[in-house]
């Protein structure tokens, strides 16, 4: 008799990108302290007094504390920007959005708030299939939106899900051959099933020539579908920029030059997702996902959206997906019938992780209503990833030569980056990753089960070993980059990349 063992299958090697400053800090708290200190001593040269010397190394100080000081992974500089920023917004009121006949949206329309309103909607056919596509204005970026059906990891073997999330990794990796990838994001979503699609096909099969108990217990079937039932949804997102041959074209033409080279690349897209697991995988019509938004912020609605669907008489518009008011607070965000919690992962897992890693973030939540759980990803070009890899290489040397006593994290730093370049070099691809995840709650919901749901996700957290950080003072921020159309934060970010990579 002889026994086999299983092992298995863990993923890892998540990094941070090493900070290449003195000390472990970052290089722009590294060069104000060198060159704050630098001016003090020529001045103490060429004065020969303490007091100017010693009032510099104070402003020095003063300035380059707040870089030094970090809040969550964060500079506090950037942390004290960010509420300077948000109290500025709340005391003009422009944390607050009204649309509707009543609000300040021209033509009186539902337009969606925040990041998404300078987003204009398109609508092209490609292979007998209709497709929407976003054009993000102010970022200048195209989204098209995948919708997909999987179903599911039980009763699938393991050599099964092992090849799927290899088949991911490929997916991911192609993007990184092509320069013109902003982003993909991939979400997945918990939303209670108003059971209309389960009543409709139940009530069908009722027969007045039926039995008065066999139609009564139809009719309480089907009167029961939708309680207290929950379904997954995903759906997949692909950021483009404008390829060059495309911009060199007059403006109104684009669009349509766009879809057209979306189009060609939606089968592979779709086919790579279906081999991935993602099950079957179509691009979202224009209606549909102005739905999906829609019920985004007034999931209150969901009953009705679902009815309509049923009937064929869709009446949501892009134009009307938005809420008709919401207010953004500086730890949630209100909106129509919703209240909604936002988070975003400020540390990747410390550790291998197996497939089940995120489970505790998607499990169903007592009063939750909707449960969105959002990861962006960047591929970096192939061209710049071993550059990218290499400066990551020498900042650890150089962190690791700063340090007078060594520091046994500094070798797992210097091997887990050697071990990139090496998947590099196999044809791997190098991804920067973010999370977001946002919960809804009914908006009427007191504020000790707002609590008691936001430290329970904050220990689901702690569980899946993901540091996250609630989105305070930017939960509107945070809500629309977990809705997965295009939003990446990151590309809208005002500050230049050097800087930011650089704090």
């Amino acid at each position: 008799m002889t026994t086999s063992t299983v092992n298995e299958r863990t993923y890892g090697n998540f990094q941070a990108p090493p900070r290449a400053g003195l000390w472990g800090q970052g290089l722009v708290a590294t060069m104000l302290g060198v060159v704050g200190i630098g001016i003090s001593i020529l001045v103490l040269v060429l004065t020969s007094t303490f007091l100017v010397p010693l009032i510099l190394l104070g402003l020095t100080a003063a300035i380059t504390l707040p870089f030094v000081i970090r809040v969550n992974g964060d500079p506090a500089a950037v942390r004290l920007l960010a509420a300077i920023t948000g109290s500025r917004a709340a005391a003009k009121k422009h944390n607050a959005y009204l649309s509707g006949p009543l609000g300040v949206v021209p033509g009186g329309t539902h337009r969606l708030p925040g990041l998404l309103t300078a987003t204009d909607a398109f609508e092209f056919a490609a292979g007998g299939r209709r497709f929407a596509l976003l054009w993000h204005t102010r970022a200048h970026r195209w989204t098209v939106v995948i919708a997909c059906y999987p179903e599911g990891q039980d009763l699938v073997d393991d050599d099964v899900l092992d090849r799927r999330v290899a088949r991911h990794g490929s997916f991911l990796a192609g993007f990184a051959t092509d320069r013109d990838v902003v982003g993909i994001q991939q979400l997945v979503e918990l939303v209670p099933d108003p059971g209309g699609r389960a009543r409709d096909a139940i009530v069908k099969q009722i027969t007045p020539s039926a039995p008065e108990a066999a139609q009564a217990a139809m009719w309480a079937a089907a009167a029961k579908q939708g309680t207290g039932q929950t379904r997954v949804g995903s759906r997949t997102s692909v950021t483009w920029r404008t390829p060059e041959t495309i911009k060199a074209r007059p403006r109104e033409e684009r669009p349509e030059l766009m879809a057209t080279w979306v189009a060609a690349k939606l089968n592979s897209i779709c086919t790579d997702l279906q081999t991935a697991g993602a099950g079957v995988a179509r691009p979202m019509e224009l209606l549909e996902l102005a739905e999906e938004l829609h019920l985004a912020y007034d999931p209150a609605a969901a009953r009705d959206v679902d009815e309509q669907r049923i009937s064929r008489h869709r009446t949501t518009e892009w134009e009307d997906a938005g809420p008709a008011a919401m207010i953004e607070r500086p730890g949630d965000l209100l909106h129509d019938s919703g209240r909604s919690v936002s988070w975003s992962m400020v540390k990747a897992p410390s550790s291998d992780v197996d497939r089940n890693a995120l489970l505790p973030l998607l499990a169903a939540e007592s009063g939750v209503l909707r449960k969105r759980l959002c990861i962006t990803w960047r591929p970096e070009p192939a061209d710049k990833a071993q550059a990218r890899v290499k400066r990551s290489i020498r900042a650890s040397i150089f962190k690791a030569s700063a340090d007078k006593i060594g520091d046994a994290g500094d070798d797992l730093d210097m091997s887990a980056h050697r071990s990139t370049q090496r998947e590099l070099r196999k044809g791997a691809a190098l991804l920067n990753f973010s999370m977001h995840l946002t919960i809804t709650m009914p908006a009427e919901v007191d504020e000790s089960a707002v609590s008691s749901t936001v430290e329970a996700m904050e220990a689901s957290g702690r569980q899946a070993d993901v540091a996250l950080r609630r989105c305070w003072r930017h939960q509107q921020v945070g809500f629309t980059a977990a809705l997965g159309v295009g939003v990446i934060p990151a590309e809208l970010s005002v500050m230049p990349r050097v800087i930011r990579e650089n704090l």
